[in-house]
């Protein structure tokens, strides 16, 4: 089980929906997928560990919304690991009954997130 305190990466492509130009903040779009939120456990690593992998998957990256699995929680998201091939460290965040989030779930995670531009 992830642990309250586990910090989540979520990469940031520059995709205009997920960015609001007006304020230089993404927007909920980034937190919804009819998949699940696809995101990294931190696992112990360094920022700068998480931040040269996921360039290595995603070479137009813009950077990276973390979260803490605890306001996840809060908002009653699932937050559950999903390891792929290729990424020990994935995880999804999903909503508390179905996959997707729903909207007020995935605004109140990007309002609550710290973005870091790479």
């Amino acid at each position: 089980m992830i642990q309250e305190e586990e910090l989540l990466h979520r990469a940031v492509k520059p995709k205009a929906l997920f960015w609001n130009d007006k304020t230089g903040k993404i927007t909920s779009a980034l937190f919804k997928d009819s998949k699940g939120v696809s995101v990294d456990v931190n696992n112990g690593r360094s920022d700068t560990e998480v931040k040269i992998f996921f360039q290595s998957q995603f070479p137009d990256l813009k950077g990276e919304a973390r979260v803490q699995t605890k306001l996840c929680r809060d908002k009653s998201c699932r937050v559950e690991l999903n390891p792929i091939e290729s990424n020990q460290n994935h995880a999804l965040i999903l909503g508390e009954v179905n996959t997707k989030l729903t909207s007020g779930q995935a605004k109140y995670l990007s309002r609550n997130c710290m973005v870091i531009l790479y």
